[in-house]
């Protein structure tokens, strides 16, 4: 699922006449980890807008002496570049980017015969945005502000937008870019149409939303894009025809289903409400979002690939305040509507993001300061974040989050001397380290290296711990041992037993006491000993110093047998002596013949891998000498990995 991007150019509302979140599994203690000056000082900067993709990358577009500029965070520090030419007549820029970080921005442009059109630009391997182009059709009527975009998981870009001749002609129209630089066009409204929004998910379904006239009244309609037919569903409208604000906001998950945030006129007041947009472009009844007796205003809604959603807006009556709501899956029900703010100073726009991870986050700014609310559950207060005075520029603020529910808070700076505005970028960092972890997966010996490894996308790494499971032969795997805590080491001399298995995994902090999870278990099997396989008949006991724990068993005869009863085992494999004059074995498990195999050559604790039997199974395994008496047969152990 792909965040929305949240345009940082305050747009004035228009109000037209006519859940329980997943608690993440690592501890966070969320960090401000950066306030990087992402445009450099200079000439003020206009019309910023941010985003972040899941796998990180932080990208960010402004205006400044009158070019498109953009700047990317893809690993570690921020790359800037101009998207424009000098001399080229620019507006209202947008960025979008996939989860893979893949990103476009757009922007309205004036071409040679002075119409306003589409245009964007593609983010290179650099950071770097070469050839831009125009993508909406040529000629009259003009595009109108602002643009709404977002990019697919093919990276194909969707730009939504309405043209107007300026005389009661209105409609919404989508336009797209794929990555070999084909650009098509859609009119997806009537010619009464205003202020589109638009998300796309991972397969290319798109949901947008648009405010409709009819007569005197209006009403909120909804389209969806299917990738599989390249066509629009027919229009859905969320409600009766009634009195609806211009703006809408929507989100779309990688299932298909989307939610819809709008205002409807209720008694005196425009009350937030919410659809669900299903699959086959159905919706969900209408649910409101804001509390009665008083007007919201500036929706913003995000959704995560779980269903979790969270919407934010501008509560207008007894003063101004950012409210919210939550929403726990696609089916869930909505949470009471709170406020996160005290009292504002204007009717700030606020921007919701909320992670995979299940990380809710709102920001906004006010009286030239940035305000954020955020938590990661909604069993916990919401924590406040206030930047001070610190010339925030005001409707300058955008936010995006990550698939590990770090977040992107940035917005424009001012100063007294207008040539030095910049653009400010901060990382909230609420999540701990990635971390692995290596072993062999198995050991002809009781003693291996067990090391973790660890990464962090914003914040250095600390300490780490490593933890274990065992299993005897013959059992299930217990529960987790800490074998190494909170320790700067990142290896370890373990040692096991033999015809154990044991599975590791790991942790680690970064320097702000963010915990990461449990790392995926890798696991090591010990080999068994050639004594604890039930001699049944005609093998022998000898002792070897260069053998496993010191001895092999011997056969010279026909028919002489090993058995190991009550075997739990996925792969099995057989440690074994060769020699000039070595015989074959074969070998079954669970009263089927696995193989056989010859010991002839040379070389002693020679490993014979014999099966993948696909999935752990519970037997007896029976290895059998089936050479003529006289050949000798040396086994010394059995690799029994889960």
């Amino acid at each position: 699922m792909f965040r929305k991007t949240f345009t940082g150019s305050l747009v004035a509302a228009s109000l037209t006449a006519g859940a329980l979140l997943t608690m993440p599994s690592a501890s966070a203690t969320p960090t401000f980890v950066s306030g990087t000056n992402v445009s450099g000082v200079g000439n003020l900067p206009t019309d910023a807008d941010f985003a972040m993709a899941e796998n990180g990358t932080a990208v960010a577009t402004w205006i400044r002496d009158g070019r498109v500029v953009a700047a990317s965070r893809p690993a570690g520090t921020w790359h800037t570049d101009y998207v424009t030419a000098p001399g080229t007549v620019v507006s209202n820029p947008t960025v979008s980017t996939n989860d893979k970080g893949e990103t476009v921005v757009a922007w309205m442009q004036t071409d040679q015969f002075d119409d306003i059109r589409v245009a964007a630009a593609r983010m290179d391997a650099e950071g770097n945005f070469p050839d831009p182009q125009l993508i909406s059709t040529a000629g009259s009527p003009d595009v109108q502000a602002p643009l709404d975009a977002a990019v697919d998981g093919k990276g194909k870009l969707f730009v939504a937008y309405e043209i107007s001749n300026g005389g009661g002609f209105d409609q919404v129209r989508v336009s797209t870019l794929d990555k070999a630089g084909t650009a098509d066009t859609k009119s997806v409204s009537g010619t009464s149409a205003h202020q589109p929004s638009i998300a796309v998910n991972t397969a290319g379904q798109a949901l947008i939303a648009y405010n409709e006239e009819y007569n005197a009244d209006d009403v909120i309609n909804t389209r969806r894009f299917d990738p599989s037919n390249q066509t629009w569903s027919a229009t859905k409208s969320v409600g009766l025809v009634g009195k609806y604000t211009t703006e809408s906001d929507v989100a779309l998950g990688d299932d298909g289903f989307g939610t819809v945030v709008y205002g409807k006129k209720v008694d005196a007041d425009f009350r937030a409400m919410t659809s669900t947009s299903k699959p086959d472009a159905t919706l969900g009844g209408a649910v409101y979002a804001s509390p009665a007796g008083y007007t919201a205003a500036f929706f913003s809604v995000d959704q995560n690939d779980k269903g979790a959603a969270l919407v934010s807006y501008t509560r207008i009556g007894g003063g101004n305040y950012v409210g919210y709501t939550q929403r726990a899956t696609t089916t869930g029900n909505w949470t009471n509507p709170a406020i996160v703010s005290g009292a504002l100073s204007g009717l700030s726009a606020s921007h919701a993001t909320i992670s995979d991870s299940g990380f809710a986050f709102i920001g906004f700014d006010d009286n030239e300061h940035q305000r954020a609310a955020y938590r990661s559950s909604v069993i916990q207060n919401m924590t406040t974040y206030d930047s001070g005075d610190t010339n925030y520029v005001y409707g300058g603020t955008g936010v995006g989050s990550d698939n590990q529910g770090n977040v992107l808070f940035a917005g424009i700076i001012h100063s007294a001397d207008p040539a030095k505005g910049f653009i400010s970028a901060k990382i909230l960092d609420t999540a701990g380290p990635t971390s692995t972890v290596s072993a062999p997966a198995s050991s002809v010996g009781t003693t291996f290296k067990v090391s973790r490894a660890a990464s962090d996308r914003f914040s250095n790494l600390g300490n780490g711990s490593i933890r274990v499971r065992s299993a005897k032969w013959d059992s299930n795997l217990g529960n987790p041992t800490i074998i190494s805590s909170n320790s700067a080491a990142t290896s370890l001399d373990f040692t096991g037993k033999p015809g154990y298995t044991y599975c590791f995994s790991s942790l680690a902090k970064d320097s702000h006491a963010n915990t990461g999870a449990w790392s995926a278990e890798k696991c090591t099997t010990v080999a068994h000993d050639d004594r604890h396989l039930f001699n049944a008949k005609k093998f022998k006991r000898v002792k070897s110093g260069a053998a496993y724990q010191g001895t092999l068993s011997k056969a010279t005869t026909k028919n002489a047998k090993l058995i190991l009863q009550d075997l739990k085992v996925r792969k099995i494999a057989i440690v074994v002596k060769k020699s000039a004059h070595g015989g074959k074995i074969k070998v079954s498990f669970g009263g089927k013949k696995l193989g056989t195999y010859s010991l002839k050559g040379k070389g002693s604790k020679q490993v014979i891998n014999v099966k993948d039997l696909g999935s752990v199974k519970t037997g007896t395994l029976v290895i059998k000498v089936i050479s003529k008496s006289g050949k000798t047969v040396k086994i010394d152990g059995v690799i029994a990995t889960r």
